[in-house]
């Protein structure tokens, strides 16, 4: 809650979400993996807002979806 009502994010939070972004977990590639996957297919089922198209950074929304995504284009396992 702190952080949704501070004007700035404070650097704990920030090093805890950088220490947590690459992390190797072999589990949690598992989980990514699949994520990846069954989004990739489940996607081609959607119509309206929700359905494939461009991603744009430009709303929360999008931004969050850019992260999402598949980085590197390659499949984490």
């Amino acid at each position: 809650e702190q952080i949704l009502a501070a004007a700035e994010v404070p650097r704990a939070a920030l090093v805890t979400a950088a220490a947590r972004a690459d992390s190797a977990d072999d589990h949690e590639a598992q989980a990514e993996t699949f994520g990846l996957l069954f989004g990739r297919e489940v996607r081609t089922w959607m119509t309206g807002r929700y359905a494939a198209g461009p991603v744009s950074a430009a709303t929360v929304e999008g931004r969050i979806n850019l992260s999402l995504l598949n980085r590197g284009g390659r499949i984490l396992g």
